[in-house]
């Protein structure tokens, strides 16, 4: 099989599990296959066999397609635009070609359907030409899947011990610090730019280089906001009826009444209408506040940002990493429990040697998988202990 080596590194991980992973069924390969107009390489379709509908965390967001978006072409027409806004010969993506991943830094990788079981990956990175980024699909995904857990290409667990090469005699070596970032992660150079024009110069001299940038969730801002302008215009609705109703009785209402309007109720509703204005306010305030903290992952360490403040957090302060699963169903019938799948909420807890600690998780981090690969690799080189907690409720 050409997957078995990757599907090894999961199972010693026992990451995702066997439940956070979905296959396609085979009438759902030869959909795709007879919208190609070709069979498959091997490769592909026992990839999409055993995980084409997602791969837990590993294979989902911008950096691969799953089924859905393979058999709408997601980002063939993109990549085209690309190539040729760039000067490149398009003619590369020419069918019968298949675009595995696209995001929006205008990267995406492919894979040609006439070039054998085990098809090589070509890919272009951001001001690059297309060129091949692996020999053999299998060796793709057994990449993705190592650098999901923070391993070198072609490192195994337990290589990292390895001596060093000598040094030539009468020379002194320099120390070489090893990367943070995976081997395919290069910095996008407008973020790098912006962030530097953002952060300090005293946490820009912390961080090193800058390897990634991290915005919150644009659920929650969405809701947020929603839930605040809601809440307004409720308020207002609610101050307008008690105008309204003073209004209609030509403000000749009593101070007092059993029945119907009276001043005393007419500033109760004004109050609260005027109480509920300014919860929505600050809830669409607190929302677009949110919006605005990043995280920035560099070289040396990690930082923070919320409002006008920074939290740096570097790679040699790091006592521990803890990740949390919780796995909890809806809160239906005892009845129906068993029948309905178990979802799963992540979220990790980064404890500095000072007592500090960080949490991320899908709320503030939007591509949670991503921070959590580049992460796992910061912690392996500086051999910092990472547990992790199952919960089921």
């Amino acid at each position: 099989m050409y997957l078995d080596s990757a599907r090894q590194r999961i199972e010693e991980r026992s990451f995702p599990d066997a439940e956070d992973i979905h296959p396609c069924t085979p009438d759902e390969v030869e959909a795709l296959e007879r919208k190609l107009g070709q069979p498959l390489p091997a490769a592909l379709r026992e990839f999409l066999l055993w995980c084409g509908h997602g791969l837990g965390d590993i294979w989902s967001g911008n950096r691969c397609s799953e089924y859905e978006e393979l058999m709408e072409g997601a980002g063939l027409e993109e990549a085209r635009k690309v190539l040729l806004q760039d000067g490149q010969d398009a003619s590369l993506l020419a069918d019968p070609v298949l675009v595995l991943q696209y995001d929006e830094c205008d990267q995406f990788s492919f894979v040609r359907l006439d070039e054998g079981e085990d098809p090589p990956v070509y890919g272009r990175n951001e001001g690059e030409p297309v060129q091949r980024h692996c020999d053999h699909f299998s060796d793709y995904v057994k990449l993705i899947v190592d650098q999901e857990f923070g391993l070198e290409e072609g490192e195994d667990e337990g290589e990292g011990d390895a001596a060093p090469s000598p040094t030539p005699a009468g020379r002194t070596a320099e120390p070489v610090l090893p990367s943070i970032v995976p081997p395919d992660c290069k910095p996008d150079r407008t973020w790098v730019e912006e962030s530097f024009g953002f952060l300090p110069p005293s946490v820009q001299r912390q961080l090193g280089d800058l390897r990634a940038s991290f915005c919150p969730s644009s659920a929650n801002l969405f809701a947020g906001i929603v839930i605040g302008t809601l809440i307004l215009l409720s308020s207002l609705a609610l101050m307008g009826l008690g105008i309204r109703e003073v209004a209609l009785e030509h403000f000749q209402v009593p101070l007092l009444a059993k029945e119907g309007m009276s001043w005393l109720m007419f500033g109760f509703i004004e109050v609260a209408g005027a109480g509920m204005s300014v919860g929505g306010v600050l809830m669409i305030r607190h929302a677009l506040r949110l919006s605005r903290g990043r995280v920035y992952v560099g070289e040396a360490g990690l930082c923070c940002t919320r409002d006008a403040r920074q939290e740096v957090m570097l790679w040699t302060e790091l006592r521990r990493v803890e990740e949390t699963v919780i796995r909890e169903r809806w809160p239906l019938l005892d009845l129906l429990r068993g029948w309905i799948p178990l979802g799963a909420t992540r979220f990790l807890l980064v404890h500095a040697t000072d007592g500090r600690t960080l949490r991320f998780d899908a709320n503030n981090i939007r591509s949670l998988a991503r921070f959590e690969a580049l992460l796992r690799h910061a912690v392996s080189l500086h051999r910092v202990p990472w547990s992790v907690v199952q919960v089921q409720t």
